[in-house]
C-alpha cells in the first residue's frame, strides 16, 4: 500500500520502552491512532514497536511529544524515519 497516495507520505518505525506495568494501556492507547498501522509487543531494548504514516512530519512530530508523550509508562521514544521501503508486503521468497 502506497501512503502517499492516502494522504499519508511521511512513514516512520518507533521503538517504544515502556514500563511492564503500562504496557497493556500504551498499546491500546497506540492502537486506538489511526497513524498506527502495525504495533506489537516484544522483548529486547524496546517494548513495543510500531509502523506509522502520517501527513506530515509536524503529525508525526505531535504525535510523540503529545500522544505519547502524556501517557505514564513511556520511558523512551526511538523514531526511525522510512527513506525508502525495499520490500514491503507480499509473499515469501526462497
Amino acid at each position: 500500500m502506497d501512503d502517499a497516495q492516502f494522504g499519508r507520505p511521511v512513514r516512520a518505525y518507533l521503538s517504544l520502552t515502556v514500563t511492564p506495568a503500562q504496557l497493556q494501556a500504551v498499546g491500546d492507547a497506540m492502537s486506538d491512532h489511526n497513524a498506527v498501522r502495525y504495533a506489537a509487543a516484544v522483548t529486547g531494548p524496546a517494548s513495543i514497536v510500531a509502523n506509522t504514516a502520517f501527513a506530515s512530519v509536524d503529525d508525526l512530530y505531535r504525535f510523540v511529544a503529545e500522544d505519547l508523550g502524556r501517557l505514564d509508562g513511556v520511558a523512551q521514544v526511538q523514531v526511525l524515519p522510512i527513506s525508502k521501503a525495499i520490500k514491503q508486503g507480499g509473499s515469501v521468497r526462497e
